[in-house]
């Protein structure tokens, strides 16, 4: 096994069951990164935004599957209705995702989830704009009269991008870039905050009865 993720379960120190997965997120994430950096060395660069948002979103989705999924393994709940949950909300929406992972956290996280709300939005409207291909002309002039050589070349030579594209260089695309971070360390630290709010409920149970 070159790539991917391994998982083993242990009962009482005993191995009694392994998996594997594709560990898609570690390959995301690297490539994100990786593009982010081209984002700052390569400012008009497009194809680094466009790979900087679509890895980015891929990778969000990535975690909070991985997240949501651990967390509710830990529900007290039988597997069934788990299972359940687990279906309907694999294939709702990244934000809808995120306000479940908020659920398990507490009132500090649910705070800086809001905080971010706004620009991971803005973030996912563009991935669903270029993956389905959502694109629109933008009209730039009207009553044009362009009659001589050099009234073309002036007017071509101020063209401004179009809107998407504007989106997806520069200054946008570096804050793009920052959003999504900052939502994979929000994920993170709201993740380790339901681990130790678990940990605290099973030490407040009372003993099992024997």
């Amino acid at each position: 096994m070159h790539d991917g993720t391994l998982k083993l379960e242990f009962v009482e120190g005993v191995c009694v069951a392994a998996w594997v997965n594709a560990g898609l997120d570690a390959f995301y994430e690297r490539l994100f990164r990786s593009a982010r950096r081209g984002i700052w060395r390569y400012p008009v660069s497009v194809d680094k935004g466009i790979s900087a948002l679509l890895f980015g979103c891929f990778w969000l989705e990535a975690l909070s599957n991985s997240l949501l999924k651990s967390a509710l393994d830990h529900m007290p709940l039988n597997p069934a209705a788990t299972g359940g949950l687990w279906k309907a909300l694999r294939k709702s929406r990244l934000i809808e995702k995120l306000d479940a992972i908020a659920g398990f956290a507490d009132e500090r996280s649910r705070r800086e989830l809001n905080k971010l709300r706004k620009d991971i939005a803005k973030v996912v409207e563009l991935r669903n704009r270029m993956v389905h291909f959502k694109d629109e002309d933008t009209k730039i002039a009207r009553g044009l009269s362009l009659s001589t050589v050099e009234d073309v070349t002036t007017f071509f030579s101020e063209v401004p991008d179009p809107p998407l594209l504007r989106e997806l260089k520069g200054r946008r695309a570096r804050r793009h870039a920052i959003a999504i971070a900052a939502t994979a360390r929000w994920l993170s630290a709201a993740y380790e905050c339901h681990l130790r709010e678990l940990k605290r409920s099973e030490k407040l149970l009372p003993p099992p009865r024997r």
